[in-house]
């Protein structure tokens, strides 16, 4: 990962152990919300058996000198036409100001010295409108870029792009050099989209639809953005297998938050290998009328046709039509994620509730927090047609079922209807960390259990692992 990697370990899963992360009011708990601020240090397991990978934060780099410029006037950024002489490891500085989408297209960094297109002088605006096809910034026909929103270190997010009928960003045509130069090796970062079609919608070749041609893409980092009001999806990686074949591998997606997605919040669609989604916050999809009555397309995480051999972790989900949609995929682990008042059905119709597991092979569900305090939705969990494990896992409140359906493995589930049950520290401000006399804690019985909590706390912290996304101490 360009410029954030700390630390690659090789070491077993079992032994990995992670530094606490920091109580900031003294009360003895990470707060969720403040949880999302001050992650310095994420231990991130993946590859399913042997990888440790940390990350942090990226400094903002309101020093770093600009090789090139590219002025508010300008629309289109070409590697192979007005900006040739762009070299690999070279800054490419976006003036600050306020202007309309624009069009990035044949650039080419390499692994070791990736280009870097960055906000310089401040923030930039990107009001869209028609503007680049309805996009705020596409990047066609490109590897190893670098787009980021830190050239001034007093704004979080240094680019805003809105009123894009379209997307706020966008990978998904070919350069000059054929249909099969897709844009791949991309990182995104601190960048805000609000009011637009979609935030991102990446990992896909529009120009080989329906060809029958397989392209395959690679390496696509999104992190520490902000998405808010969107018609579509806050997030597309991948694409359908209807049109074409586009597998994509090593897709990492965290540290984002997102707000009041038209439908999904993030969806991946065939993504294989080293898949890991953690420490989003999301709340609020589905809210296009255009999706009532249905499930496909509303959730917090759609882990979608195709995606497999991935983790989704440590996120907060509050008030998606469907917290996770899990269909046709296959290997991938969800654990250690705390859901609340999925299911929302005013003005819609339909059955919708918290985890919905359709067709899907070798699911692992475990760890996670499920709770529903305002809102009555049909299941906490539901299981059709798939295989693998649903186990250690609290799931409580206003749920018609709070777990129901059969295929898969279901055992040591923490439930019951009553909240008041589980020894929560604070329901009314959605503290779910436990109390001393929780029945979840040295209850768990899966010795396949994360090393940490949601709040990168060791586990475990007694005799047994604690049910549920939080371990007490």
């Amino acid at each position: 990962m360009f410029g954030i990697i700390l630390a690659l370990f090789l070491i077993p899963y079992s032994k990995v152990f992670a530094a606490p992360a920091p109580d900031v009011n003294g009360d003895g708990y990470v707060s969720i919300l403040d949880l999302r601020q001050l992650i310095a240090n994420l231990s991130a397991v993946f590859d399913h058996n042997t990888v440790i990978q940390k990350y942090a934060s990226i400094t903002p780099q309101n020093g770093l000198g600009c090789d090139f410029t590219i002025g508010l006037n300008v629309t289109t950024a070409d590697g192979f036409g007005n900006y040739s002489a762009a070299r690999p490891g070279n800054t490419v500085c976006l003036t600050a100001g306020n202007r309309g989408g624009l069009k990035l297209i044949n650039f080419k960094g390499t692994a070791t010295a990736p280009i870097t297109f960055i906000n310089h002088g401040g923030k930039v605006v990107m009001n869209v409108g028609s503007s680049n096809g309805g996009i705020g910034i596409s990047v066609f026909g490109s590897q190893y870029i670098h787009l980021t929103g830190t050239g001034d270190p007093t704004v979080k997010y240094g680019i805003e792009i809105y009123n894009g009928g379209n997307s706020a960003v966008d990978t998904n045509h070919s350069g000059t050099n054929g249909r099969t130069d897709g844009t791949e090796y991309v990182e995104f970062d601190h960048i805000y989209g609000h009011d637009v079609g979609a935030g991102f919608r990446a990992a896909k070749n529009n120009d080989l639809l329906d060809t029958g041609i397989v392209w395959t893409g690679h390496q696509f980092y999104i992190h520490d953005n902000y998405i808010k009001t969107t018609s579509g999806e806050a997030m597309y990686i991948g694409t359908s297998d209807t049109h074409g074949l586009f597998p994509i591998h090593d897709v990492q997606i965290y540290n984002n938050l997102i707000e009041d997605a038209g439908y999904d919040g993030i969806q991946t669609r065939q993504a294989h290998t080293k898949v890991l989604v953690h420490h989003n916050t999301i709340i609020g999809t589905g809210r296009d009328p255009r999706k009532n009555g249905t499930i496909d397309n509303s959730a917090g995480f759609n882990i979608a046709k195709g995606t497999d051999t991935g983790d989704w972790y440590d996120n907060l989900i509050i008030g998606a039509r469907t917290a996770f949609f899990i269909k046709d995929s296959s290997t991938v682990r969800v654990f250690n994620n705390v859901i609340i008042d999925s299911g929302h059905t005013t003005p819609y119709t339909g059955p919708e509730g918290a985890v919905q597991i359709s067709n899907a092979r070798n699911v692992s569900f475990l760890f996670n927090t499920i709770v529903n305090k305002s809102v009555t939705a049909a299941y906490g969990i539901t299981i059709n047609g798939s295989t693998g494990t649903v186990n250690n896992n609290i799931v409580g409140g206003s749920f018609n079922s709070l777990i129901t359906g059969s295929g898969m493995t279901v055992t040591n589930n923490l439930t019951n209807a009553n909240l008041q049950t589980f020894g929560f520290v604070g329901l009314s401000n959605n503290d779910l960390h436990l109390t001393s006399t929780s029945p979840a804690i040295n209850t768990a019985t899966s010795n396949t259990f994360p090393t940490v909590d949601f709040d990168n706390i060791i586990r475990p912290q007694g005799i047994k692992s604690d049910i549920g996304a939080f371990e007490y101490r």
